[in-house]
């Protein structure tokens, strides 16, 4: 098998660790799809007679298009969250020793995260169906939505890991997405930029959800778009593009990092390394610096426990933490760490 094929398998390993997560710890999940719902009902039912009387037509078929948008901006905070959480607690030092691609980690998390940002894009269109939204897409114009939908949700997730990576812990983390959510509200998602007074018109016209909402919409609605659609992939790139280079820069999760948004440049641009016998083929990666051998330590003579006696307690725990200092590493680990469960969920080997 060549190092491609082992990145792949790791990768889907990987991807099916994140759903499980997101399955067996569903709140942070929900918390992210219920805010566009929310929204949907709220500026539709409360705000829509107002806000499109200005506008023309149905105010449900200008909304829905940037809800669908910030549904891609409200998942970055469990993103963030799950990458800080896997950097603190350890379970990216354990992958590092083990016959893992580097690149998988981050490449699992992102690919979890467009799925369930899909999905919750899927839930919210079938809302707005239900409550009078009519879009006219014909079949390539259905096509290309949902191109820019998923490339817009790739994007924003590495941009999200990036963030998880340069947090210290997991509620610094859940902050730093704050400001990108708020962005579509300062966007054509919910009104004209036309409409907004002056700075704040050109503020919205050169930010990069306008042009991504404004595409989206021209596609669902069957409406022209014009050279808008080439402002939108050019944002997502850069965005992409430019949380590679934070994450490469951070060296948090390995090699491939820097490579994170472009799929099959990943392997050309950036060799893969790995560990163990079944990786003999891969090559190191340039940027990375060869690290000397650390020089094995001397062992150290096996030391008896003390004789014990009934009458002591805490004798009988010295006792008991010196003899657990002599278990073989990994029977340690299996007393140090919270539990079996929690070894399941990190893919850590216990027996």
């Amino acid at each position: 098998m060549t190092a491609a094929t082992y990145t792949l398998s790791d990768t889907r390993t990987l991807l099916h660790r994140n759903l499980l997560h997101a399955l067996r710890y569903p709140a942070m999940s929900l918390s992210s799809l219920l805010m566009p719902l929310v929204f949907l009902l709220l500026f539709n039912y409360a705000f829509g007679k107002t806000l499109g009387a200005g506008i023309g037509g149905s105010y449900i078929d200008y909304l829905a298009p940037g809800l669908l948008i910030m549904t891609a901006t409200s998942s970055m905070v469990s993103t963030a969250v799950a990458v800080c959480t896997d950097m603190t607690e350890g379970i990216v030092d354990r992958l590092r020793s083990m016959s893992i691609s580097r690149f998988a980690l981050l490449a699992g998390h992102a690919l979890g995260n467009v799925l369930q940002t899909l999905l919750g894009m899927g839930i919210l269109l079938g809302l707005a169906v239900a409550i009078g939204f009519r879009p006219h897409a014909d079949v390539l114009e259905w096509l290309a939505a949902i191109g820019l939908a998923a490339l817009t949700a790739w994007a924003l997730t590495w941009v999200a890991m990036a963030m998880g990576l340069s947090a210290k812990a997991p509620e610094g983390a859940s902050n730093l997405p704050m400001p990108i959510i708020l962005l579509p509200f300062l966007s054509s998602a919910f009104v004209p930029a036309a409409s907004m007074s002056p700075g704040l018109r050109q503020f919205a016209e050169y930010q990069p959800f306008t042009p991504i909402t404004e595409t989206l919409r021209g596609l669902l609605l069957g409406t022209h778009i014009g050279g808008t659609w080439i402002l939108a992939v050019a944002w997502c790139a850069g965005l992409a593009w430019g949380a590679a280079g934070v994450v490469r820069g951070a060296d948090a999760a390995g090699a491939c990092a820097g490579a994170a948004g472009f799929g099959a440049v990943a392997s050309a641009a950036c060799p893969l390394t790995h560990a163990g016998p079944r990786r003999a083929t891969a090559r190191p990666v340039p940027w990375e610096a060869p690290r000397p051998a650390a020089a094995a330590p001397a062992p150290e003579p096996a030391k008896t426990p003390a004789a014990v006696t009934p009458t002591s307690a805490s004798t009988m725990t010295t006792v008991a933490l010196a003899a657990a200092a002599h278990r073989p590493l990994a029977q340690r680990e299996c007393r140090i760490l919270p539990s079996r469960k929690r070894m399941k969920e990190n893919l850590i080997p216990c027996d």
